[in-house]
């Protein structure tokens, strides 16, 4: 059948180029004019697939996503996966504006890509503590020595993700939490600000507190008082490093 319709071509051609009619030519082959002129057009003597059917797919798909954005959302879902982090469209999506990719693309486009490439499996097996023990410092008074986590990035459905900044007086075991919506210098200096200011203040509610403070000599509350001084004065300098690191981060002069 199909060299049936092959022969149908050529020779229509062929009949066309010895000089015979069009209408005689379309008459004999039962074909339209259209079809005849489209097989001249394409008749060439030096290929001899010209007779043969074309495909009719378009060379250039105008939505089709860029070949740059596919494998940058192909590393990024390896590179979660490996850290042991979620590793879904919206997860991806968030460390590409991160990354200030440029064109972002959808979460549709994010899963169609996943699932294109069998990327679609979860992570298994349960959180294995690393087993890494934290330095022994001094807990002789409160406010001594702090212990900080910075923990993230967390997700709520909605899609919200979040990271934690978690304090620990490890000498009264206060502790102190703070949402953060980024890691940049600037959210993290005001979560830790809102947690030292606030676990400082202890000293403060027993001096003001007339029940608490009755229960302490002279000799605490200047204790007291002195340390209030001291850390305030270590929370100054501190502060001062975190801006010059957020400084640095957006590029603007110390």
């Amino acid at each position: 059948m199909k060299d049936d319709i092959k022969q149908n071509r050529i020779c229509a051609v062929l009949r066309f180029m010895a000089g015979e009619k069009t209408e005689t030519i379309c008459s004999s082959l039962g074909c339209s004019r259209s079809w005849l002129y489209k097989w001249v057009a394409r008749y060439d003597e030096n290929n001899e697939s010209w007779c043969e059917n074309q495909s009719t797919q378009p060379l250039n798909i105008v939505g089709r996503t860029p070949s740059e954005v596919e494998e940058s959302v192909k590393m990024l879902r390896l590179n979660l996966y490996n850290k042991d982090l979620f590793c879904g469209a919206q997860a991806i999506l968030w460390e590409m504006e991160d990354l200030g990719a440029k064109p972002l693309p959808s979460l549709r486009t994010i899963n169609r890509i996943l699932s294109r490439h069998g990327l679609i499996h979860r992570r298994t097996g349960n959180y294995e503590p690393k087993g890494t023990p934290y330095p022994k410092l001094p807990e002789l008074f409160p406010n001594q020595t702090h212990q900080l986590d910075f923990v993230g990035p967390c997700y709520l459905k909605g899609p919200i993700r979040f990271y934690g900044l978690n304090v620990i007086d490890t000498t009264t075991v206060r502790c102190g939490l703070h949402t953060s919506p980024s890691k940049a210098g600037q959210d993290v200096l005001g979560g830790v600000w809102s947690i030292w200011s606030r676990l400082l203040l202890g000293y403060i509610d027993i001096l003001l507190d007339s029940d608490l403070k009755s229960n302490f000599s002279n000799e605490q509350k200047e204790e007291f008082l002195n340390e209030i001084h001291s850390k305030g004065e270590t929370l100054s300098v501190m502060i001062d490093d975190l801006l010059d690191i957020s400084r640095i981060e957006a590029g603007q002069p110390l």
